[in-house]
C-alpha cells in the first residue's frame, strides 16, 4: 500500500524500511540528487475589498487548497470565502484572483472578480443562513465545495462566465457531514464522500459533470437555473465504516481518498484506531457502473496502539 515517492532524493537500505539519515551503514554519506527545477515565484494577491474597507482581514484560517487536473486553476478556501486563480505559474508579478466568493454574516452569498465588484446572489441555502466551507475540489470550469450542515455547492468559474462564482447546483443534507470531494483528472466526473455519523456509513455520490449548465469560452449563453431536482447523482454507494473483530467493533472516519489516473477507481483510507486503519476501493465495471470492491482493515505496525492521536496513514493514492 505504501511505496517510496517517485523522485525521492534519499537512498535507503532495501533490507530495511528505515532511512539512514546522514550516513549509511558503510559510513558513506547519503547521496542527494536534485530531480526538480525551481520555478519563478508569483505572489497571489488577496481579494480586493477597497481602500479603507472595514472587511480587511488580519487572521486568515485556510481550510482547503485544491488544484485542477490540468494544473491551470487553483483555489484557496477559507471558512466563509474562496479565491480562484488561473495560470499563475511562471509569472513573477502579483497575480490577482480570477474569481472570489463569500458567505456574508447574514447568510447572503456574493461572488465576482473581486469583492468590490462582487455581485449579490441572495440566499442560496435552504434556511438562509451562513455556511462554513470545509472541503473543496476544482476543475478549470467548476468549483465544488463542501460546507457545514451537509451542504454541497457547485460554482461556475469558466472563462465565458459573465457572473463568475454563480451557483449552479446545491444539495443540502443536514444529517450528513461532507468529508471529501474529488474530480477525476479529466474533470468529467466528481464524487462527493459524506458520512452519516449515526449509522457509521460513508455515502459516495458520483456525478457526471456534463449534466450541469457550465459556462465556458465556447458556450456563452447562460441558461436559467433554479436548482432543478433533475440534477442527481448517477450512482450512490454506501460503505460500512466499521470493522468487527473478536475484541469489538472499530468505527472509522474517512481521512483521504483519490481517483486513479484513468478515473476508473477511487481508493479511500480512514483515520487510525488502535494501530489499524480501514482501506476501501471503488471501481467501474465493464458497463461503466461504479461498484464497491471491498474494504480491508490494515494493521499499522510499529505504532503505539494506545496512542489515539498517532498519525497512522495520512494519505493514499493509486
Amino acid at each position: 500500500m505504501i511505496s517510496p515517492r517517485q523522485g525521492s532524493s534519499v537512498r535507503s537500505d532495501m533490507r530495511s524500511d528505515q532511512f539512514s539519515w546522514g550516513y549509511n551503514r558503510s559510513s558513506n554519506p547519503v547521496e542527494f540528487v536534485a530531480r526538480y527545477t525551481a520555478c519563478q515565484v508569483s505572489e497571489l494577491g488577496p481579494a480586493n475589498y477597497g481602500i479603507g474597507s472595514k472587511h480587511l482581514k488580519t487572521n486568515i484560517a485556510i481550510v482547503a487548497t485544491t488544484v485542477s487536473g490540468s494544473g491551470d486553476t487553483i483555489a484557496i478556501v477559507e471558512e466563509s470565502e474562496y479565491l480562484v486563480y488561473r495560470s499563475f505559474v511562471g509569472r513573477t508579478a502579483s497575480v490577482r484572483p480570477k474569481c472570489v466568493g463569500k458567505f456574508e454574516s447574514n447568510g447572503g452569498y456574493r461572488a465576482g472578480i473581486d469583492m468590490i465588484q462582487a455581485r449579490s446572489h441572495g440566499h442560496i441555502t435552504i434556511d438562509k443562513r451562513k455556511r462554513n466551507f470545509v472541503c473543496a475540489a476544482i476543475s478549470d470550469n467548476l468549483l465544488a465545495m463542501g460546507a457545514s450542515k451537509g451542504s454541497f455547492f457547485l460554482f461556475s468559474i469558466g472563462e465565458g462566465e459573465q457572473a463568475p462564482g454563480r451557483a449552479i447546483f446545491k444539495l443540502e443534507q443536514p444529517d450528513r457531514v461532507i468529508q471529501k470531494i474529488l474530480f477525476n483528472s479529466e474533470g468529467t466526473e466528481l464524487v462527493v464522500l459524506s458520512s452519516i455519523q449515526a449509522t457509521n456509513t460513508e455515502i459516495c455520490q458520483f456525478y457526471a459533470v456534463g449534466q450541469f449548465p457550465i459556462i465556458t469560452s465556447q458556450r456563452h449563453k447562460a441558461s436559467s437555473f433554479d436548482y432543478k431536482p433533475s440534477f442527481s447523482a448517477d450512482c450512490e454507494i454506501s460503505i460500512e465504516m466499521s470493522y468487527t473483530v473478536e475484541r469489538g467493533v472499530y468505527p472509522y472516519n474517512l481521512r483521504d481518498a483519490k481517483f486513479s489516473s484513468d478515473g476508473r477507481k477511487v481508493i479511500g483510507v480512514t483515520n487510525h484506531i488502535n494501530g489499524s486503519a480501514l482501506v476501501f476501493l471503488l471501481s467501474k465495471d465493464e458497463e461503466d457502473q461504479w461498484t464497491h470492491g471491498g474494504s480491508q482493515q490494515i494493521v499499522v505496525h510499529r505504532l503505539d496502539n494506545w496512542d489515539i492521536d498517532c498519525l497512522g496513514y495520512t494519505g493514499i493514492s493509486l
